[in-house]
């Protein structure tokens, strides 16, 4: 049940990443931004890693759904 749980919450942060819903992307590269050297990376970088968030995600809720079937 937590491995469902906490895939449900990649799944999300995820989602969020990815469609860079209410500019949550924006915000963190901004955030990260002032205290950390980016290089060449872009808002466009924290969405691409929203993919691997999400994929994460279905692994941990299939797992979860597995133990609770």
């Amino acid at each position: 049940m937590p491995e469902t749980l906490v895939g449900t919450a990649f799944i999300f942060i995820g989602a969020l990443l990815l469609g860079n819903l209410w500019n949550v992307a924006g915000k963190i590269f901004e955030l990260v931004s002032d205290f950390v050297n980016v290089g060449i990376a872009t808002v466009n970088t924290l969405r691409a890693a929203g993919v691997f968030v999400v994929i994460i995600g279905m692994i941990w809720v299939a797992d979860g759904m597995r133990e609770i079937l």
